[in-house]
C-alpha cells in the first residue's frame, strides 16, 4: 500500500483509534496538520474530514499529501517513519486449546448436563396431591385442586366429610399463611 493511502486511511480512523495506536495516529494527524497549514491547504482536510470514506474526498487529500511528499522529502520521511505505528496490529493466530483445557470443558459440560437434568426433573416433576403437599404449592392450585387436594388430607386423617365444608379451603389458606413451613396434612392435624 502506498504511504499516502496508510495516512488517509489512519487520519479516516482516527476516531476510533484506541489504546497504543492512539499516541503515533495523534503525532501522525498534528505533523500532517501541521504540513497542510503550512501549505495553506487545511481547506482539503476539513472536507475529507466531513466524510472521510468518500473516494472523492479521500483522493482529494492523498493527492495533496503525494505534492507535500514530493516538494519535501524530510517530511516524507517523518510521516513513514510514524504510520507503521499508527497503524492497527494484526490480530494474533488463536491457538490451539491444550488437552487440559479440552478435558475441563468437557468435565464441565457433562456436570452442567447431570445438574440440568436433575433440575429439570425437580422442577418439571409434580408433587403428590396429598398431606404431604407443602403449604406454598397449595396457595398456588386452583380452587378445584385445592378442594380434591383437602378430599385426599382429610380422607389420609378419617375425615373425608369435613373437606366438603363451605370454608374448608379458606380456612387451611389461612392456617397456611400463618404457617407457611408447614403441609397440608399437619394443617389438617391442627383442626382436629
Amino acid at each position: 500500500m502506498r504511504l499516502t493511502e496508510s495516512v488517509v486511511d489512519v487520519l479516516a480512523r482516527l476516531p476510533t483509534i484506541e489504546g497504543p495506536d492512539r499516541r503515533a495516529a495523534d503525532t501522525l494527524f498534528d505533523l500532517v496538520i501541521g504540513r497542510l497549514r503550512h501549505a495553506r491547504a487545511t481547506g482539503t482536510y476539513d472536507v475529507f474530514e466531513a466524510d472521510p470514506q468518500s473516494p472523492r474526498r479521500r483522493a482529494a487529500l492523498a493527492e495533496v499529501l503525494d505534492r507535500q511528499f514530493n516538494t519535501d522529502p524530510a517530511f516524507r520521511e517523518s510521516v513513514a517513519a510514524l504510520v507503521p505505528a499508527a497503524e492497527p496490529e494484526e490480530p494474533e493466530t488463536p491457538r490451539r486449546p491444550t488437552l487440559r483445557i479440552l478435558v475441563a470443558g468437557t468435565v464441565a459440560a457433562v456436570v452442567l448436563g447431570i445438574g440440568g437434568a436433575t433440575l429439570a426433573t425437580t422442577v418439571l416433576s409434580e408433587d403428590p396431591r396429598d398431606g404431604t403437599t407443602p403449604c406454598r404449592t397449595f396457595f398456588v392450585l386452583t380452587e378445584p385442586e385445592q378442594r380434591a387436594l383437602l378430599v385426599e388430607a382429610h380422607r389420609a386423617h378419617g375425615h373425608p366429610e369435613e373437606a366438603q365444608g363451605m370454608y374448608a379451603v379458606a380456612s387451611v389458606l389461612y392456617n397456611c399463611g400463618r404457617r407457611p413451613d408447614s403441609t397440608v396434612g399437619e394443617i389438617v392435624d391442627l383442626a382436629h
